[in-house]
Formats: C-alpha cells, sequence, structure tokens
C-alpha cells in the first residue's frame, strides 16, 4: 500500500478492525452466556499465557511498525476475534501475533492500543443507548466526566506501558495470568 506512512497504518487499523468487528457483532450473544463458564476462562488464561511466553520468547522481533504490511494488519486482526473468549486478553492476543508476524515488542503493542480505538468507538457508539439510559436525564456530567477521566488514564497507563516494554519483556502479564487462572480454578473447586 503506497502512501505516507501515517495514511497507510490508518488503512491497515481499519482493515485489522474488520475481522474483530465481524466475530464480536456474530457471536456476541452466544459468547455472554457460552463461554463464561468458570473453567473456560481459566483455562484460557492459563493456555494464552503459555502460548504468549512461548511467543515472546521465539519471535524475531526484528521489525518496527513502519514494516508493517497488509498480510499482518490481517492476521493481527483475525487475532483479535479469539478475544471473544473471555481469559483471552484482546491486547494480549493482537500483541502476541504482531510479534510472531516479528514486529519488535513496542511496535507490537503500539498497532494493539491503535487498533483498540476502532472497536471501543464501535462498541460505544453501539451501547449509548444503553448507556444514556443508566445515566438518566441527571447523569450527562457524570457520563461525560467518567469518559474523560477514563480516556486520560487509559492514555496514561498506556504511555508507562509502552515505556516499560521498551526495556523488559512480558513476563510480568504472564505471571499475572497463571496466577488468576489458578485463582480461578482454586475457587471454581473448592467452593462446592
Amino acid at each position: 500500500m503506497a502512501g505516507p506512512p501515517e495514511r497507510k497504518l490508518f488503512w491497515y487499523i481499519v482493515i485489522a478492525s474488520v475481522p474483530g468487528s465481524i466475530v464480536g457483532k456474530l457471536l456476541e450473544d452466544k459468547a455472554e452466556a457460552a463461554f463464561r463458564a468458570p473453567l473456560i476462562v481459566a483455562s484460557a488464561l492459563g493456555a494464552f499465557a503459555i502460548v504468549f511466553y512461548l511467543i515472546d520468547r521465539r519471535a524475531g522481533r526484528k521489525r518496527n511498525l513502519q514494516s508493517l504490511g497488509l498480510i499482518d494488519s490481517v492476521a493481527i486482526g483475525i487475532s483479535q476475534a479469539a478475544a471473544i473468549i473471555p481469559g483471552v486478553s484482546r491486547s494480549g492476543a493482537t500483541i502476541a501475533c504482531g510479534l510472531g508476524m516479528g514486529l519488535d515488542r513496542e511496535s507490537s503493542a503500539k498497532f494493539s492500543f491503535l487498533l483498540s480505538a476502532p472497536i471501543i468507538f464501535g462498541a460505544t457508539i453501539l451501547k449509548l443507548g444503553d448507556i444514556a439510559k443508566m445515566a438518566g436525564a441527571d447523569g450527562g456530567f457524570s457520563l461525560l466526566l467518567g469518559f474523560a477521566v477514563s480516556a486520560a488514564t487509559g492514555l496514561l497507563a498506556i504511555h508507562y506501558l509502552l515505556g516499560y516494554i521498551k526495556k523488559h519483556t512480558f513476563n510480568i502479564f504472564i505471571v499475572y495470568r497463571i496466577l488468576l487462572s489458578l485463582a480461578v480454578f482454586s475457587i471454581f473447586f473448592t467452593r462446592k
């Protein structure tokens, strides 16, 4: 795809958004019911931690964001659809796929975060009516304030995360997922 890098990146984000949007819309109701079982969530948390660990260890990580191509963006977009299963992180799936395609950690994370914008925007638009009903007539200001605070904290978190992964591996997130998986399994099997 020719053109300035920013335009090319914009179109790759648009292209990568399509698979996740389609799968999300088609399976939204089924996923809410079928995939919410604690054993599925715990299994997905643990299994994806192992997959993420292996990809992070074996990936080439030699390419930057400017080297991203059409095949990369389609593959990353398809990986985003795996997040329909609770316990599979959308950002984790897209970062892992980017690493698997040879992108460096920072480029994988940046593309993942940029890719989240259309999904979050689209989901917000689809749920706007429900959000407005919940906020009520008096909740407009609170709703806007909550949106502004969440946007600011989200951008701040992304900034610090990108700084962190320039110098560190994803091990802390992998360990977190394994511990959370073990906790869910433990609660499930000991609550009887």
